[in-house]
């Protein structure tokens, strides 16, 4: 017989099946029974399937989530005051204390009760030892994780969090433009809707294109204040801004499409030569996902669309154009200077973009040497622990289009099948384990 584990009065709980994540468990061995508290239990007409919600602390709004499941039995109870219902009880798996068991678990609802869920002595024989003294098992690797993201039903988002509560994390999605900074002499504060963020060990930024100058001064202030940052505030402004990225590339001699910036020319002509003639590629600086880019296939069009851009007043970056590349790109996903995940990108026929976000497709894919040293060197010059390097491939070998330090989770995800969230997740892990908790301050820098 396996060895008895020890558990505390109150534990955490996983429904792996049910997309349920750190419920809140009082083990009770005055319980026959696993009880879930939750509320609009209704049974369908054959009896055979049962509806139930319950509050979901994995779900980002902390919503009541339905949920349908069979019917595992029915049976009259006797409740702590005296009363007597008739119980519905559903068979489940659950993870507790790491560990996974298949057991069955009655519905009831009780809205006064603390704890949605009741670990019953029953399902405690034979498996656990109580110990009164210890209020949980969960040890002291426990990080606080704010994710900092406009959107907490975007992919990449819940991943993130659900990734941290598998991690036993106390985690929360912070709408950064609902913060503001306290700043003075010696006391440097981050509110949120009213109330002070305290004690958070580390923070995900999730910095929307548009909200760069907002969002970063929210990191920036997280940095001051000795908080781990997963990318620091430097490095994702570094990384927004094209023309600076480039400049910062190039003087690491880092392969690259050759670029010119201009903001206003006298003689267009010159400049499209400079950059070897058409076809040649035009993009805005403030472009994301293949918007503001423009393939100018003639002399005549890229003259055209510069004179155009160039009177409206808009910065540009003038690119060569890789015809071998025929569409495609390839996106490594870098964390903590390990690529974890590449795929290749391609476009829908007729159109030389390849972001998946315009219909392209992705499929893994492995990478050469040569690739994969390019983009781990990539990551590390601009400074991001966890980026997104996008390269193409030429006869010249792989050249750097953008390095990205918001990189989308569902596309990388979806065409590798890696747990890229997870892997994240084992780099704050191993990285708050070190002695060097924090990241150096280079907000100056």
């Amino acid at each position: 017989m396996a060895a008895k584990k020890i558990i505390g009065r109150f534990e955490k709980v996983d429904f792996p099946d049910l997309d349920l994540y750190l419920l809140d468990a009082k083990v009770d061995t005055g319980a026959d029974n696993n009880a879930i508290h939750c509320h609009e239990i209704t049974l369908s007409k054959d009896e055979k399937t049962v509806s139930f919600k319950l509050l979901d602390p994995s779900h980002l709004d902390y919503n009541e989530k339905l949920f349908t499941m069979p019917v595992y039995r029915m049976r009259w109870v006797k409740s702590s005051n005296g009363d007597r219902e008739h119980r519905v009880y559903i068979k489940a798996k659950i993870t507790v204390m790491g560990e996974h068991y298949e057991t069955e678990i009655s519905l009831t609802d009780r809205s006064n009760m603390t704890y949605p869920m009741l670990l019953g002595r029953k399902f405690l024989h034979n498996r656990f030892v109580v110990d009164v003294s210890k209020q949980s098992s969960v040890s002291g690797g426990r990080f606080k994780v704010a994710v900092l993201s406009l959107g907490p039903d975007l992919y990449s988002t819940r991943r993130l969090y659900q990734a941290a509560k598998q991690k036993g994390w106390d985690v929360e999605v912070i709408n950064y433009l609902h913060c503001y900074a306290t700043i003075e002499k010696g006391n440097l504060k981050i509110h949120y809707n009213g109330r002070e963020l305290k004690d958070v060990d580390v923070i995900i930024p999730r910095i929307g294109a548009s909200r760069t100058f907002f969002g970063t001064a929210v990191v920036r202030q997280f940095e001051l204040m000795n908080v781990f940052t997963v990318n620091s505030s430097l490095a994702i402004t570094r990384s927004r801004d094209k023309l600076r990225s480039h400049q910062i590339l190039a003087k690491h001699e880092l392969n690259m499409p050759k670029t010119i910036y201009a903001t206003k020319v006298g003689d267009v002509d010159d400049l499209i030569a400079s950059i070897g003639g058409a076809p040649l590629i035009i993009k805005m600086l403030e472009g994301t996902q293949g918007v503001g880019v423009v393939l100018a296939e003639t002399q005549k069009a890229a003259k055209s669309v510069l004179e155009a851009f160039y009177g409206l007043r808009v910065n540009l970056l003038v690119q060569e154009f890789i015809e071998e590349a025929k569409g495609a790109d390839i996106r490594a996903f870098v964390v903590g200077g390990k690529v974890v995940a590449a795929m290749k990108r391609q476009g829908v026929e007729g159109d030389f973009r390849s972001n998946i976000h315009r219909g392209g497709s992705a499929h893994p894919i492995k990478l050469s040497r040569t690739e994969k040293n390019l983009a781990i060197q990539a990551a590390k010059v601009m400074g991001l622990d966890v980026a997104g390097v996008d390269m193409i491939q030429s006869d010249r070998g792989p050249l750097l289009m953008e390095v990205n330090s918001s990189p989308g989770l569902e596309g990388i995800e979806a065409a590798t099948g890696i747990d890229v969230a997870g892997k994240i997740m084992d780099f704050i892990e191993g990285s708050m384990s070190t002695t060097q908790l924090r990241k150096k301050d280079t907000v100056g820098a």
